[in-house]
C-alpha cells in the first residue's frame, strides 16, 4: 500500500489533558452543537470538526466526524478515504485509502523521548508518530518522520476527544488527509501549522491568516 508516511513517535501529556478537559467542561457544556446520541456501535457521536490550513484560513478545510474513540474524513473525501478507531486492545485499526490499515499500538518509548512518553508504532514498522500536548491543552504539536504539524485546538465536544485521544489525529497527520498548507519557521519545508474547530462554531468562522503560535515542537 503506498500511502504517505510521516513517521517518528507519541508522547502524551494525560495529566495536562485531563486537567484542562476538566477546566474547559463548564464552557462546552453549554455549546448549542454538542451532540449525545450513540452510534449502532455504541459510541456517542461528537460531530465533525475542521482541520483548518494557516494561513489559508477557513477557506480550504477538511472535516472529520468524531466518534468516541473514532475519527473518519468527510470531506473531501469520504469515511472510505480514512476511517479510524481506537480498539479496546489500544491499538489504531481501520482503514486508509480503502484499504486495510496494519495495526499501530503502543510500544516502548526510545531513550531520546521525554520522561513518561508514550510511542505509536505499526507493526511493519513502517508507520510511526509522535504528539505533544501543551501544558493547557490549547496546542497539539506531532511528528511524523520529518514532518511536524502545530495544531491549534478550539471548543467542542470532538475537539475534546482529540484532546483526551491526541492519536487519533496523530494518525491523520502520518496517512496525510490534511489540507494544503505552507510551512513555518526555519523547517518552512517540513514544518505545518493547522486549527481545529468545531464544526459550526465561532472559531471555526474565523478567517486567515494567523501567525504560528509559539510552541516548543522538540521532542
Amino acid at each position: 500500500m503506498n500511502l504517505p508516511l510521516r513517521m517518528t513517535a507519541l508522547a502524551i501529556s494525560s495529566l495536562a489533558v485531563s486537567a484542562c478537559i476538566t477546566a474547559r467542561s463548564s464552557e462546552n457544556s453549554s455549546q448549542a452543537n454538542a451532540p449525545v446520541a450513540a452510534t449502532a456501535d455504541g459510541r456517542t457521536d461528537l460531530g465533525h470538526i475542521e482541520v483548518i490550513a494557516e494561513p489559508w484560513g477557513n477557506r480550504f478545510p477538511f472535516t472529520f466526524h468524531l466518534q468516541t474513540q473514532r475519527i473518519a474524513m468527510s470531506s473531501p473525501g469520504n469515511s472510505v478515504s480514512f476511517d479510524i478507531a481506537l480498539g479496546s486492545d489500544g491499538c489504531l485499526h481501520g482503514a486508509v485509502a480503502g484499504q486495510p490499515l496494519v495495526d499501530l499500538c503502543p510500544t516502548s518509548a526510545a531513550s531520546t523521548d521525554p520522561p513518561g512518553s508514550h510511542r505509536w508504532r505499526s507493526a511493519d514498522e513502517r508507520g510511526t508518530f509522535s504528539a505533544v500536548m501543551s501544558a493547557d491543552g490549547a496546542s497539539l504539536a506531532i511528528e511524523a518522520g520529518r514532518s511536524r504539524g502545530l495544531f491549534e485546538l478550539g471548543e467542542g465536544p470532538a475537539v475534546d476527544e482529540l484532546r483526551r485521544h491526541p492519536e487519533l489525529l496523530g494518525i491523520a497527520f502520518l496517512f496525510g488527509p490534511m489540507p494544503p498548507t505552507v510551512g513555518f519557521g526555519d523547517r518552512a519545508d517540513i514544518d505545518f501549522h493547522y486549527r481545529i474547530a468545531q464544526q459550526g462554531s465561532a472559531s471555526a468562522r474565523q478567517p486567515g491568516a494567523r501567525s504560528a503560535p509559539q510552541l516548543d515542537l522538540s521532542l
